[in-house]
């Protein structure tokens, strides 16, 4: 009867960790080929805004590669730089030397994918980009 018990325990306790799902990183969740929907940008100096609305052609595209690298494609510019992530902030880096552009990533599903910029100028000024994917 112990035995049988023991092997009924065992038996449950492999079951539910075969259940348990992994967490998903963001560098997974992120890895692809992504659409370019659209780049919002707005520059703010005390009460004065400017705001801009890129809207992606279809030749646009962010791809996201398991070997922390970039490719994209906007309005005809190729370009290619190196990232890292880090949680839900995604460090961009275009060439050695530049100083590096940090990204949050305010939401990730199967099918879209929105980061954000904000640059802080001053207390009173800062410029910030949206920028909103799509498998």
């Amino acid at each position: 009867m112990k035995k049988r018990i023991l092997f009924l325990s065992t038996m449950i306790i492999l079951i539910l960790n075969a259940c348990k799902k992994e967490e998903v990183t963001t560098q997974e969740k992120i890895t692809a080929r992504w659409k370019i929907q659209n780049i919002e940008g707005a520059s703010v100096s005390g009460s004065t805004t400017t705001s801009s609305n890129y809207v992606g052609l279809p030749s646009d595209y962010i791809d996201f590669r398991t070997d922390n690298k970039i490719y994209s494609s906007v309005n005809g510019t190729v370009d290619t730089a190196s990232y890292a992530v880090s949680g839900n902030t995604i460090t961009v880096t275009p060439d050695p030397g530049d100083a590096p552009l940090v990204y949050e990533v305010k939401s990730v599903s199967n099918t879209d994918l929105q980061l954000y910029n904000r640059n802080t100028i001053s207390a009173t000024a800062y410029t910030a980009i949206t920028v909103n994917l799509k498998k």
